[in-house]
């Protein structure tokens, strides 16, 4: 009888090993899920102020026309906005928006290659081209 019970208490021991390598596996798996989640989250908050970034340019040169200030920056919640105009001439340029998580450090970037017109209340703002590659601030 003595030597059942040492073969269960074997037995049951095994099945916790396993039960417990199955434990961690999925608890390994739910903390890279979280940091992929979080990951993720951040870069939208940073594509969203790159966005808002383009946007606020974009109605600038619709009042304004060419900018006097060849770069804007700006932040709000956590996230910050680095706005640059280049090659900027009556007839257009390149708009440059870095949107940054400040949390995280996540940066994303919109470029856009745009064309001015006169128009009756202000300019007409063409965009010729969109793209997301990284670039340096001055």
């Amino acid at each position: 009888m003595g030597s059942r019970r040492g073969a269960v208490n074997v037995l049951l021991l095994f099945l916790m090993m396993g039960l417990t390598a199955v434990a961690g596996a999925l608890l390994a798996m739910t903390v890279r899920s979280l940091t992929a989640v979080c990951s993720y989250e951040n870069g939208l908050c940073a594509v969203y102020a790159a966005e808002s970034g383009a946007q606020y340019g974009l109605s600038l040169l619709e009042r304004e026309g060419v900018p006097q200030n060849q770069v804007i920056e700006f932040s709000e919640e956590g996230r910050t906005c680095h706005v640059e105009f280049r090659d900027c001439d009556e007839g257009g340029g390149i708009l440059i928006s870095r949107g940054t998580h400040v949390a995280s450090g996540a940066e994303r970037f919109i470029r856009l290659e745009y064309e001015l017109r006169p128009g009756e209340t202000g300019y007409a703002v063409i965009v010729n081209k969109i793209g997301a590659s990284p670039w340096k601030a001055r």
